[in-house]
């Protein structure tokens, strides 16, 4: 694996992001730029390594999305997972991985092919992305707020859960 030269090199609309409804998605969140000497949970980690990290994964996952926080306030990078391994592995090219302040042990890396940004990003309406959130790919593709991900009711009346 090498460092990722050419970072982001198509715009895609969600409804042509082909799989099956069912095929999960982990979002998680980055700074848009990262502090002075830093690229620790910044889109410059994504840029540099084309990997995401560092969490504890159990499970199977097929997409990762990145929500880019504020001024951004949108989840504006979707992109295939080619592999989750542990960041000792001889696959990763992240540098120093101990030093970065998510890293433990046990935790894993994301390695992702085929980042794309999004051309209709989900936008942020009254809570961003805190921590990971998993979803299934139609619920990614469907959603047209960060309220849609949670299942709540993005009507200005109410706050409720939408429990249909």
């Amino acid at each position: 694996m090498s460092k990722n030269n050419n970072f982001v090199k198509e715009k895609i609309e969600r409804s042509s992001i082909k799989g099956k409804a069912s095929e999960k998605v982990i979002i998680c969140s980055g700074k848009p730029k990262s502090k002075k000497d830093s690229i620790h949970f910044g889109v410059e980690f994504l840029r540099k390594y084309n990997s995401w990290g560092f969490y504890n994964i159990k499970e199977s996952l097929d997409y990762f999305a990145l929500y880019v926080t504020k001024p951004i306030s949108k989840i504006k990078y979707f992109a295939e997972i080619e592999n989750i391994i542990d960041p000792a592995d001889e696959e990763s090219i992240v540098e120093n991985y101990e030093e970065y302040p998510n890293y433990g042990k046990g935790k894993k890396l994301i390695i992702l092919k085929n980042i794309k940004k999004l051309k209709d990003p989900i936008i942020c309406k009254k809570f961003g992305i805190q921590s990971i959130k998993y979803v299934s790919l139609k619920e990614f593709k469907e959603a047209e707020t960060t309220l849609d991900l949670y299942g709540w009711v993005s009507s200005s009346d109410s706050n409720s859960i939408d429990t249909k």
